[in-house]
């Protein structure tokens, strides 16, 4: 393959001719950390971070994982982290998976074993960090970690990796600062996610329950003690059984479900696409063997398979409204538990539920649509978001474009 001037070709492939190819050992500062014994952890104090509170690039410190130590002792010094270290979990199933670069909100925090902890003072930490918490490193872990039970890999691996390396750290840091950049929003954007589907969750729960009334039928002030709790009183109390019809899906050959453009849904969602349809859109479909109880919609005709319901309206009621109103119900907790776990379709039926008239059924799920498809456009954002940092790692990183 012919190489433009100016670039070399490498074992890594194509970079600059002034980069070089080199392995991270005689570059960093690398610490294993300490073997706490467990019988002497705490319920609170300085938190331990072990190898299952570190996630794809993420911290995890969920309450059932996380340990604490009393103190920091004089002798446990070195195994005080700071902000910015790269930390990477050296056993489990997701070795070579598992790493993250610590932020303030991490510490205190101490190294515990089988954990290594980087820091370095000749490549630049956040150019270094594009390449340890990166496919890169998940495939070299792949290739050198222990194939046993519990599959590891030990600080010679991490020392023996191998990566582009700008000559000056001025251009290492203008690759960071890129890429972190990239970073800071992407991760705005999953944070402001998080708080619209938290917001939409809100939101179900005031206004299917009744609790709060939308405009035009906050002025119905009256209220009626009932067996499902009080509710507003032009709703009404009702069986499911009465309200909608479940009706089985059918099979398909797993060849069929490679043409067409109707969608067709199992138990976990799309699971392809045939150029015919069962049942005619918008729809719900309800997931009746393996992922049981989970609820989709399909605004269009669709297909839906053996291991799924879908349903009729007996009523007058809106289709929409009662896709959100399924989903509230968490149909998972009718699992039968049996040795191919299901949902009873007359277990359904017998729910007793407040139900709303027809109007404001349609006013609820316009709210609910409104923010579902607020919350869509976000995650398409979001997935441009990281395809062009992908394409920037892919530029920047082997120096087919220079920040100088």
């Amino acid at each position: 393959m012919e190489v433009k001037p100016g670039y070399k070709q490498t074992e890594v492939g194509v970079i600059p001719e002034d980069w070089d190819i080199k392995k991270i050992g005689d570059k960093i500062d690398l610490l294993t950390g300490f073997p706490f014994p467990s019988n002497n952890y705490t319920s609170s104090g300085i938190k331990l971070l072990r190898g299952s509170n570190i996630k794809r690039g993420k911290t995890d410190w969920a309450d059932d994982i996380t340990q604490y130590w009393k103190k920091v002792t004089f002798d446990l010094q070195q195994y005080v982290l700071n902000e910015g270290d790269i930390v990477i979990a050296m056993d489990g199933s997701l070795v070579g998976r598992s790493f993250a670069i610590l932020s303030k909100n991490d510490l205190p925090a101490l190294l515990l074993q089988r954990v290594a902890r980087i820091r370095s003072k000749k490549i630049d930490i956040g150019y270094l960090k594009e390449w340890i918490c990166g496919d890169k490193f998940t495939k070299y872990c792949d290739s050198v970690k222990t194939v046993t039970a519990i599959p590891h890999i030990s600080p010679g691996d991490i020392w023996s990796f191998a990566i582009p390396l700008p000559p000056t750290l001025a251009e290492q840091t203008a690759i960071a600062t890129a890429l972190s950049d990239a970073d800071a929003l992407i991760q705005s954007l999953e944070r402001l996610i998080a708080k619209k589907r938290e917001i939409k969750q809100g939101a179900m729960q005031e206004l299917l329950t009744g609790k709060k009334r939308l405009p035009g039928f906050e002025k119905k002030k009256g209220y009626k003690q009932t067996e499902v709790g009080v509710i507003p009183e032009d709703w009404e109390v009702k069986e499911l059984g009465g309200e909608i019809e479940l009706l089985y899906g059918k099979g398909l050959s797993v060849n069929i479900r490679i043409v067409g453009t109707i969608p067709i849904f199992g138990s976990n969602g799309i699971v392809g696409f045939h150029n015919e349809s069962l049942a005619n859109g918008p729809g719900i479909i309800v997931g009746r063997k393996g992922s049981v109880g989970g609820v989709a919609f399909s605004k269009k005709d669709f297909w839906p398979i053996d291991t799924t319901y879908y349903v009729n309206l007996k009523s007058k009621g809106d289709i929409s409204f009662w896709y959100y109103f399924l989903k509230s119900l968490k149909l998972n907790n009718l699992n039968s538990h049996s040795a191919v776990p299901g949902l009873n379709r007359d277990q359904v039926y017998q729910i007793i539920e407040k139900i709303p008239p027809s109007p404001e059924q349609s006013a609820i799920a316009s709210v609910l649509s409104d923010m579902d498809a607020e919350i869509a456009a976000l995650d398409s954002k979001l997935t441009k978001a990281r395809q062009i940092k992908q394409g920037m790692m892919q530029e920047l990183l082997t120096g087919r474009i220079r920040l100088t």
